[in-house]
């Protein structure tokens, strides 16, 4: 019914700021979902009241993200200096990101935010009770097989021979091969 539209969904490697941000803030190595980006895409919604609204209506994620690779960008070499800084540009930035009008009541996003950056899991799963991640992904077969995008995979198959090869690579040249060379009669 148009609750959702496409300029609500965000390209997967748009995160790896943030992933770079919590590398450092919490001083320990981050998952990076660095792949093509026209490999997937996604988007929150929060269900309120019956209606579902995705969160690119209530928070500015461009901003979000700037702000993000703005902090990222401190050259400052003091972890305690420099997260020092990060907190503060963070409870200066995140309110101006924020429609309050549009925000479902039932959020407290400073709450949520401050418990997200001390790596408190129980806002975040207050805030997963009621949103959804809606992911889209886009795989490729023989005829848009991109090598480049192949390249910066993230999903991989392991094979009995103990190959690893990437997803759409598997599915569009190798899938019938493995098949064949280990399947088992029943």
């Amino acid at each position: 019914e148009g609750q959702i539209g496409p300029d609500d969904f965000y390209s997967v490697p748009c995160v790896v700021p943030l992933s770079l941000f919590l590398e450092r803030l919490h001083n320990r190595q981050m998952t990076k979902l660095s792949c093509h980006p026209a490999c997937g895409s996604a988007t929150y919604i929060y269900a309120e009241d019956g209606k579902i609204i995705p969160i690119t209506r209530f928070v500015d994620v461009d901003g979000f993200f700037d702000l993000i690779r703005q902090i990222n960008e401190d050259g400052e070499k003091n972890h305690s200096v420099w997260k020092a800084k990060a907190m503060n540009k963070i409870a200066k930035g995140i309110p101006g990101l924020i429609n309050k009008e549009k925000m479902p009541e039932s959020i407290n996003i400073a709450e949520l935010v401050i418990s997200f950056l001390k790596g408190n899991i129980k806002a975040e799963e207050e805030f997963a009770k009621k949103s959804m991640l809606i992911g889209a992904m886009h795989f490729m077969d023989r005829y848009n097989f991109d090598c480049q995008r192949v390249q910066r995979c993230i999903i991989h198959y392991s094979t009995p021979d103990d190959r690893i090869i990437p997803f759409c690579s598997y599915n569009a040249i190798h899938r019938p091969i493995v098949e064949k060379k280990f399947s088992k009669d029943l």
